[in-house]
């Protein structure tokens, strides 16, 4: 299955960057942030097609970074916070 993913990332009430993720499905996965890429205190708007829409905040935990930086041993590809598609999608309205 082909899935569109699109990520707002707001600063405040304005957005800021929007990211528009097309990818193929098969099963469960893991997106992963670090404040690169978010502001950790504004919440990240998720839509996905024809499943809804949600906005998360997400705190950076160590252990994110730990498992990241063990799993990749690259600087480039550490990340303090992740969610899984089918724990978005359950959350969704």
């Amino acid at each position: 299955m082909i899935l569109s993913i699109i990520f707002i990332i707001t600063a405040g009430s304005v957005c800021a960057q929007t990211l528009t993720a097309p990818m193929r499905v098969e099963g469960d996965f893991m997106i992963y942030f670090n404040e690169d890429m978010i502001d950790f205190s504004q919440p990240v708007h998720f839509q996905i097609a024809d499943k809804g829409e949600l906005d998360v905040m997400f705190i950076p935990e160590e252990s994110w970074l730990n498992f990241t930086t063990f799993e990749r041993g690259d600087p480039n590809y550490q990340f303090e916070a992740a969610v899984s598609y089918s724990w978005l999608t359950e959350h969704m309205n």
